[in-house]
């Protein structure tokens, strides 16, 4: 993904090619819209399951929000 066409917040690439990689865990960033239409995909929805959420910016001065999720492929 990190060489795909596209700005560091909008990468342009098939999720299709990322589902077929079929890797254990995902970690999806809110808000970054390469990340929401992976999570939008309904094979991803179907294929993973989220584990954890982090939100590593909340103790942050000024407050700030940046979640990521982690996802983890379900059992066959």
């Amino acid at each position: 993904i990190a060489h795909a066409p596209g700005g560091f917040l909008d990468k342009q690439y098939p999720v299709s090619a990322l589902l077929a990689r079929d890797v254990r865990f995902i970690v999806l960033a809110e808000g970054f819209p390469a990340d929401d239409r992976i999570y939008q995909t309904p094979e991803f929805r179907a294929g993973y399951t989220a584990r954890f959420k982090l939100d590593h910016r909340f103790n942050w001065v000024p407050k700030s929000t940046y979640r990521l999720f982690v996802f983890e492929r379900n059992a066959r």
